[in-house]
């Protein structure tokens, strides 16, 4: 199975299981079943690109901001510089990140 060039950005905690357009649900039919897979991208907004609407979204999860976990990416609990520095690599010339 190939799934070819995939492009995604945005910020979840788990991804639904979809196949052939339905999702799938657990035996008892109650609930769609999620993979618990952290996605933290410095597309935060999940539009594809890296632009001034993620740089709010980024700096909103920023000290002395509250802690926000689609800010902290890479995923050590905490939003420093570590973090501005992965957003940075990505903003400029970048899209699809």
């Amino acid at each position: 199975m190939s799934l070819g060039t995939l492009a995604a950005g945005g910020c979840a905690d788990g991804l639904l299981l979809v196949v052939q357009g339905d999702a799938l649900r657990d035996s008892s039919c109650s609930d769609y079943l999620s993979i618990p897979v952290n996605v933290r991208s410095t597309d935060i907004s999940g539009d594809l690109m890296v632009s001034l609407v993620d740089i709010a979204l980024f700096a909103a999860g920023f000290p002395p901001q509250p802690y926000a976990t689609c800010s902290d990416l890479n995923q050590d609990g905490g939003v420093d510089l570590q973090d501005l520095t992965i957003f940075a690599a990505h903003f400029i010339g970048h899209s699809c990140y």
